[in-house]
């Protein structure tokens, strides 16, 4: 509990000596912004009939919850800070259980001169809510205009177990000519189950997460530009009982990238990418090798598509490796009032720290449709759609147990010939409408159903929320 209080108390003092810090000048302009919100979460999984043993109403939530957040930002011309907290009263119908949930994001960034910048920021939530992992206060217009997927992601298939992380990272960057900078980070992520909730029964499993990272990127000439990114990443979980030997690990990863840029509409980006994961039990340390061509052209101010692909080598100790593909297309359309993105991807991807057993190298396909439309003023609307595959190579735990079952077998001649697979479907919309000025209604509703190999896996879940805000300027 101590090393919770300190994750939120250490953001909020450096804010403050930040500030205490900065001269006082004309030009820097500080606003303090408040917001009350009010609504209901339905959240409902069913699995499926023929799995044994797994109680349909354990993980429901009926809950209504009413919270506060309040936004600061002071900025001039030499450095930049953000906070943003929200604390948030959940009452569980189903339960009959309060809680106090808590999002924040802290960002603060310093000109130290004309070349050279520092980033420090933090992001922490303790909630049951695995969407807020990646981002405290991702809105559904960031995740709709994002390209890229989340960074980091927890397995949904343990419910809603209550835990909290939190996100400390320290980035710096010194630009040495136009589009050429040398950047170095640090990040350090937590996560924990609360040793308060005493409903679930499933828990995540924890670590500790430290991510060392370089990133230098060299424009050639007006043709070529370069970047070399390589990163060390220590993960530290927390021994149980139950756990045979050590779950600690080490990732490796270093990506080389060369972009020819034809013209101002049209780029080929080649790159080669390595990744290695190193584990202290008994798992096979396991590496991939990616290499992608691609074409990114822009047709227009509206219109742009990315297509690449290439081959990828997975290889893993004891066995032998075996030859893949990776693949992205990705079309961004922009109207007067809305905006389409439709994706296709394809690639090799170490998932060590979904705190559950399905985690580990895994072989995912996603197709993804995003789509965003401005009636009136006042009205808005989101909307997605998209079909995941995953092929888990070297499952582990209940998962392994499935697949060897499955299989007929414990002996993998090749990587991938035990392999535990699950495919999903997810779609959703969202409605805001604004009113009487500060006032905003929303409602979002999300489908989502998987299917695989494991008992656990085959579930399907409905999500309604409808909440009510009012957001004020307190202070300039």
């Amino acid at each position: 509990m101590r090393a919770k209080r300190l994750s939120c108390i250490l953001p909020l003092a450096a804010a403050i000596f930040y500030l205490s810090g900065v001269e006082q000048a004309s030009a820097r302009q500080t606003i303090v912004t408040g917001s009350l919100t009010a609504g209901y979460d339905f959240w409902d999984r069913t699995y499926d009939d023929d799995t044994a043993g797994i109680d349909n109403s354990e993980d429901d939530r009926r809950e209504w919850f009413l919270g506060t957040e309040i936004e600061l930002s002071s900025l001039d011309i030499h450095n930049e800070l953000t906070l943003r907290y929200s604390p948030v009263v959940v009452y569980d119908t189903i339960g009959d259980t309060t809680d106090l949930d808590h999002f924040l994001d802290f960002v603060a960034r310093q000109s130290l001169s004309q070349n050279w910048s520092v980033e420090l920021a933090d992001s922490f939530a303790f909630t049951t809510d695995t969407s807020r992992f990646g981002s405290p206060f991702l809105d559904r217009e960031d995740a709709a205009a994002s390209d890229e997927p989340p960074a980091d992601e927890i397995s949904r298939d343990v419910g809603r177990s209550r835990y909290w992380t939190n996100n400390l990272s320290l980035l710096t960057t010194y630009t040495y000519a136009q589009e050429s900078d040398v950047e170095l980070g640090y990040a350090y992520r937590v996560l924990r189950n609360d040793s308060s909730d005493d409903l679930a029964e499933q828990e995540y499993d924890e670590y500790d997460r430290h991510e060392f990272s370089g990133v230098w990127s060299n424009r050639l000439n007006s043709n070529f530009h370069s970047e070399v990114d390589l990163r060390y990443i220590l993960g530290l979980y927390d021994e149980d009982e139950e756990s045979e030997g050590s779950e600690d690990l080490e990732e490796y990863r270093a990506g080389l990238g060369l972009d020819y840029i034809q013209d101002a509409n049209t780029t080929f980006p080649f790159d080669y990418v390595f990744r290695a994961t190193d584990y202290e039990n008994d798992r096979r340390d396991v590496d991939v090798h990616e290499f992608t061509a691609g074409w990114e052209h822009r047709f227009s101010a509206r219109t742009s598509v990315l297509i690449a692909a290439g081959p990828t080598y997975v290889d893993a100790d004891g066995v032998d490796g075996d030859w893949g593909y990776n693949a992205e297309f990705l079309l961004n359309r922009t109207y007067q009032h809305g905006a389409v993105s439709f994706s296709v991807d394809k690639s090799y991807e170490p998932r060590n720290f979904t705190g559950s057993d399905d985690g580990g190298l895994a072989d995912i396909t996603s197709i993804g449709l995003d789509a965003s439309y401005q009636f009136t003023r006042d009205l808005t609307t989101t909307a997605f759609a998209e079909y995941r595959y995953e092929d888990i190579l070297e499952p582990q735990g209940d998962l392994l147990d499935s697949a060897v079952a499955d299989a007929g077998t414990a002996e993998a001649d090749t990587i991938g010939d035990i392999s535990s697979t699950r495919d999903n479907f997810s779609v959703g919309a969202g409605l805001d409408y604004t009113f009487l000025r500060w006032f905003v209604a929303s409602v979002e509703y999300s489908y989502f159903i998987q299917d695989g190999d494991f008992a656990e896996d085959n579930y399907d879940e409905h999500r309604v929320i409808f909440q009510i805000s009012v957001t004020r300027e307190l202070w300039r």
